[in-house]
């Protein structure tokens, strides 16, 4: 999204900085984090490569033939791979209990993907959770977190 003007100060989106914002999530609650996350893991970066401005736009590719061209593809994956490890570094940091990954990353930047589509990327990606999302709320792991947390903290 373009940055927005709120008088004095311009605001982007906050995923620019931080893509998984579980520190301040676990700051006003001691209940578990379920993190979305809308990238893909790293085991599956390889297969989750986008196919790049040359091949969504095909007048595009006699420029990325050029040196010019080349440059900015370099820069698309360099810019790629920066915001994948950036947001999975944060992910080891702040370790959220539960990290549901719908596959919206399958959607290209050019693609008029359906609501009901997005919808059952979300609910295919929970469903396969939802054991880890319940684990959270055993027992053990209740004393632990208020172990961890003492209270009014």
């Amino acid at each position: 999204f373009p940055p927005q003007l709120m008088g004095d100060h311009r605001l982007i989106d906050g995923g620019a900085l931080d893509p998984v914002p579980v520190r301040p999530v676990r700051a006003l609650s001691p209940a578990p984090v379920v993190a979305a996350v809308l990238s893909p893991a790293r085991e599956s970066w390889r297969e989750a490569r986008g196919p790049g401005l040359a091949g969504i736009l095909p007048a595009a590719q006699v420029l990325f033939r050029l040196r010019p061209g080349q440059a900015i593809q370099v820069f698309q994956d360099y810019m790629e791979l920066t915001s994948r490890t950036y947001t999975e570094t944060r992910l080891e940091i702040d370790r959220p209990e539960v990290i549901v990954r719908p596959e919206v990353w399958r959607v290209g930047l050019f693609d008029e993907p359906s609501v009901a589509e997005m919808i059952g990327f979300g609910e295919r990606a929970m469903q396969q959770q939802l054991p880890s999302l319940r684990q959270q709320f055993t027992l053990p792991r209740r004393l632990a977190r208020m172990v961890r947390r003492p209270p009014g903290a």
